[in-house]
């Protein structure tokens, strides 16, 4: 994640006239949200929603998912840095030293039950503004 910025798309498309790839942005900061960062996004199966971390000024850390034709998104869960997508249908995330896992449809962009712990007594640590631990 980069403070201060959202995510942005990297063409792989490289026009060999050209020196750098083109690069978009994706997403925008809520900065009356208190947003200060989009980070570590995973593409779903289904390549049209992507699931990344909204870090926050004074205020947890989000998970949030997002259709990419529509830029509209939705906060899902509270987390410590990224999430992943497993073949089960499953965002697992870590939170406060316990392991979640959410059932989700990446087809029809919902989520289809609520998290449940995995297991507790994992290490994780939180989202990091400037290089700096930030307490959340």
């Amino acid at each position: 994640p980069l403070g201060g910025q959202g995510l942005l798309r990297v063409s792989t498309d490289l026009d060999p006239n050209e020196a750098d790839p083109s690069v978009t942005p994706i997403t925008e900061l809520d900065e009356e949200a208190g947003e200060v960062s989009h980070g570590w996004p995973v593409l779903l199966p289904d390549e049209a929603s992507i699931v990344f971390t909204v870090g926050r000024e004074d205020l947890d850390p989000r998970l949030a998912w997002m259709a990419l034709e529509l830029e509209k998104r939705e906060l899902l869960a509270p987390v410590d840095r990224s999430a992943y997508y497993l073949d089960s249908g499953h965002l697992v995330y870590a939170r406060r030293g316990e392991i979640f896992a959410m059932p989700v449809d990446s087809s029809e962009q919902e989520v289809t039950g609520p998290a449940r712990l995995v297991t507790s007594g994992v290490a994780s640590s939180t989202v990091a503004k400037d290089r700096k631990k930030t307490n959340v």
